[in-house]
């Protein structure tokens, strides 16, 4: 029988806790889930800053994504959508 082994939070793990949150009482897989959807919201919000063709094309979107259903509700945006801006 091997002995186990002790659960020493690794680098990864402190940055994680970092990028998400470390006080939080919540999992940190959930920490992690809502830093990436906040991240996203970010993304989205520049490119609309920053870009009349997403201003435009994602004008009437509500960018305040929560979760993948509300991410699922924005247009898909093709190469070829693109290409003809």
């Amino acid at each position: 029988m091997q002995a186990a082994r002790s659960c020493r939070p690794s680098i990864l793990d402190a940055w994680l806790t970092a990028q998400c949150g470390g006080n939080s009482e919540l999992p940190l897989a959930q920490r992690l889930e809502l830093a990436r959807f906040a991240a996203l919201r970010e993304t989205l919000q520049r490119a609309v800053q920053r870009s009349r063709w997403y201003a435009r094309t994602l004008s009437a979107c509500d960018l305040d994504i929560t979760c993948l259903e509300e991410l699922r509700q924005l247009p898909c945006i093709s190469g070829q959508d693109l290409k003809e801006y």
